[in-house]
């Protein structure tokens, strides 16, 4: 019987263990026995993609534990756990194998041919017989092959897990790193039997990536005992959990709150405020815990230093961009020093305070699109900018604190996989037209408004376009440098880290050393008039159109601060600490309502910036299928801190006194290049992205995944073609050159959730939807 159990991501705090798997692993104490491979063990140890057989891999693990198990030959253990069709396709010594320096292969294949049951296999340590078979039973969890090997006598239980030296090829669904071998008597009543301990082991891996990782790390049997009891620690079992309990964390958007009292008349005085009362009393519990989990240790230190240093450059270019596209929108009203005070002080803010410390506030595209509609409806109307300004955002964040006192991140329960994926798309794209853009116009004014002139040189735009490019190219070689053979782990982790600074360097670099021709414009870097502080009266009607315009800003934080929080702790990033939506509105509200007296540009939770940093603080596994080369990636686990988010707003901030001088030295073609890597890198993990390639994809090379096995190919295709058209009309809507129409973006964004919850079920049934719009 052949079991291969899929994979869910389901925190260890959260995982139910039955009683009968936690005796099983809790005798992991008496019983585990603990080996490494040799690196002589294999003949193709160099090799980690080669294909092997499974008959030569469990043949090394015999000789390697045959001391902790005397009462087992050889012979007893091939049969145990192979399965022989009793039929022999050909006999040869190991000496005329040895003559040949060929190893027998023994795959895992079935066989048609029929034979006399009678004939005896003998397979011993003189003489291997080549033959076809299988084996018996086994359950494969990702990188771990669990096996079972009853013995007809009185035995103790053996655990034995044989760790490779590298992930080998055995022919199954992933590249096999760790092999389990549970041994123990078989005379035995079922639930104590070696296929239940099996049972066991696999429930545990198959739930913890965090256990995974451990085991692949462990070097001794003390490490394996002390990963197996620090998962049972986090571990809750199923029997002590009440109904109740289980309601309360169906879904994080709306966790009931237990009245101590069970008074009706206290629950309603306290409703309209008691989700964000939730957010504090849980985030208050593990406040400090936020902070000392990023200097708790020597990896942990270094894990924030390279984090704070990557979110530093991932959020000052686009600080320096967006400030270059507010000063040229709004005719110098904003400019790049505004935008990095903006971004400074509110990210320390919101470190300090916020429910979901990860998360992390910028000046977006669509925040930019929105300044320069209120810009132009000023000059239009004849109004003083910066005092609009003001009481648009006043009333922005008084609308994002009543959002949150009356707890309406709830309504986000509504939200789904189709609407955030379609915002990350268009946020994607929006870096994609801010970096592309200014190239466009570039060739335009050097190439054909001007051919003949001798004051245009079409070498600048072509000089821009390729340092962009080949900024684009360094940044993404270097992210992905971890996955490469070069160095040491350690190296190649620091240098992913740190892409995006080597990248915006090496970029700069070349510029000055190569590109010597190219005429670099510069941005403006004026420290003059950084605070507004003088403001004038508008008419009656104008603070109508600034409330009006506040709500429509409002919807559009609404949407995008619990979208970025929400896909910040996305199940596969596999968190243990709760999020704070309720308790993030209320901060972010606060926040830019400050920003709008002091004349500075508001801030928001930005995508992609709050994923990648989740990213960059995590450990990541990548499990590869050997059937056809697909690639998962796992969290294991997330240093959650806020240290990080504080460090790097810190240093935006201080780099307000480098715009001059060092900053002054970065090309603006290199900024377009990051504008292109972050929208990019944003799609990896976007499903809607994956979806759209499958249109265009080879069927037969279809990845075999639950979407592509469960749900009919056109189905997919139609859902993926409502979701693209979907975009297109947000697109269009964002950069149709009209102001009022432009302006009602945010609304559109909220019209998709009624669209999915009662449209697209009109398409397609109940079991379909939840595949393709889950998580």
């Amino acid at each position: 019987m052949v079991r291969i159990l899929e994979q869910h991501i389901v925190s260890d705090i959260d995982f139910n263990l039955d009683l009968r798997a936690r005796k099983d692993l809790e005798k992991s104490k008496r019983c585990l026995h603990f080996h490494k491979q040799h690196s002589n063990n294999s003949n193709n140890d160099d090799n980690s993609q080669s294909r092997l057989s499974i008959y030569n891999i469990l043949s090394d693990v015999y000789n390697t534990i045959s001391s902790d198990i005397p009462f087992l030959s050889f012979n007893d253990f091939i049969q145990g756990i192979f399965e022989f069709n009793h039929h022999l396709q050909r006999k040869e010594t190991i000496k005329e194998q040895d003559e040949n320096n060929d190893n027998i292969p023994l795959n895992i294949i079935n066989t048609n041919d029929q034979e006399d049951s009678d004939n005896e296999i003998n397979i011993d340590t003189n003489t291997k017989e080549k033959e076809s078979f299988l084996l018996r039973k086994y359950i494969e969890v990702d990188e771990f092959l669990i096996l079972s090997l009853p013995i007809n006598e009185k035995i103790d239980y053996k655990y034995i897990f044989y760790k490779l030296n590298s992930p080998k090829d055995l022919g199954l669904s992933f590249l096999t790193n760790c092999i389990i071998l549970i041994i123990g008597p078989l005379q035995i009543k079922p639930s104590k039997s070696v296929d239940q301990i099996s049972q066991s082991f696999s429930i545990a891996l198959h739930s913890s990536f965090q256990l995974q990782y451990n085991i692949l790390q462990s070097n001794s049997n003390q490490d394996v005992v002390n990963s197996i009891d620090q998962f049972l620690m986090n571990t809750t079992t199923s029997a002590n959990i009440s109904t109740t309990n289980k309601e309360q964390t169906i879904d994080n958007f709306d966790i009931e709150i237990n009245d101590d009292n069970n008074e009706k008349v206290k629950k309603k005085k306290k409703m309209f405020y008691q989700y964000l009362l939730r957010d504090v009393d849980k985030r208050k519990s593990t406040y400090w815990l936020d902070w000392k989990d990023g200097v708790e240790s020597k990896y942990a230190i270094s894990k924030t230093i390279s984090c704070s240093v990557f979110l530093l450059f991932a959020c000052l270019m686009p600080s320096i961009a967006f400030g270059v596209l507010n000063q040229n929108n709004t005719e110098g009203k904003f400019s790049v020093a505004k935008t990095i005070i903006s971004q400074g002080i509110g990210g320390m803010v919101f470190s300090l305070l916020a429910g979901q410390p990860m998360v992390v506030l910028l000046s977006t595209a669509p925040l930019a699109i929105f300044i320069k509609i209120t810009f132009q409806i000023s000059v239009d109307n004849q109004l003083d900018f910066f005092t609009l300004y003001t009481w648009i955002g006043f009333f922005n964040g008084a609308f994002l604190i009543l959002y949150s006192v009356f707890g309406l991140s709830r309504l986000m329960k509504y939200s789904s996989r189709f609407i955030e994926e379609t915002f990350a798309v268009f946020i994607t794209i929006a870096f994609l037209y801010d970096g592309i853009k200014p190239i466009v116009v570039l060739f335009i004014d050097h190439v054909y408004n001007c051919p003949d002139s001798p004051q245009c040189s079409p070498t600048d735009p072509l000089f821009t376009l390729l340092l962009s490019l080949v900024t684009l190219w360094i940044c993404f070689k270097l992210s992905n440098f971890k996955f490469t053979t070069l160095f040491n782990s350690t190296i190649r982790d620091v240098i992913s880290d740190y892409a995006l600074f080597l990248g915006v360097f090496l970029s700069t670099v070349l510029r000055h050393s190569v590109f010597l021709t190219l005429d670099t414009s510069t941005f403006p870097a004026d420290l003059d008039n950084l605070i507004q502080t003088e403001y004038s009266s508008l008419p009656v009607w104008a603070y109508f159109l600034a409330l009006a315009l506040g709500f429509l800003l409002s919807l559009l934080f609404f949407v995008d601060q619990n979208i970025s929080s929400s896909l910040a702790s996305a199940p596969n990033h596999n968190l243990k600490k709760i999020n704070g939506y309720h308790l993030d509105l209320l901060v972010v509200g606060s926040i830019n309502i400050v920003l709008s007296f002091l004349g500075l540009p508001w801030v928001h939770g930005a995508l992609p910036h709050s994923a990648l940093h989740v990213r960059a603080l995590a450990q990541i596994q990548t499990i590869i299928s050997p059937k056809d080369n697909s690639q998962k990636e796992v969290f294991i686990s997330v240093q959650e801190t806020r240290l990080s988010g504080f460090i790097s707003s810190l240093l935006i901030f201080i780099c307000l006194f480098l715009t001059k001088s060092v900053l002054s030295l970065i090309p603006v073609s290199v900024l377009y290049g990051v504008f292109w890597f972050l929208g990019v890198k944003a799609l990896v993990s976007n499903q809607f992205f994956e979806r759209i390639m499958l249109l265009i994809t080879d069927q037969n090379r279809y990845p075999n995944t639950k979407l592509t096995r469960q749900v009919n190919q056109k189905k997919i295709h139609q859902f993926t073609c409502i979701q693209i058209i979907a975009l297109l009309l947000f697109c269009f809507i964002s950069f149709y050159p009209n102001s009022y129409l432009t302006a009602m973006f945010p609304l559109f964004i909220s019209l998709l959730i009624p669209f999915k919850y009662f449209i697209l079920p009109m398409i397609f049934n109940k079991s379909t939807l939840d595949i393709l719009d889950g998580h």
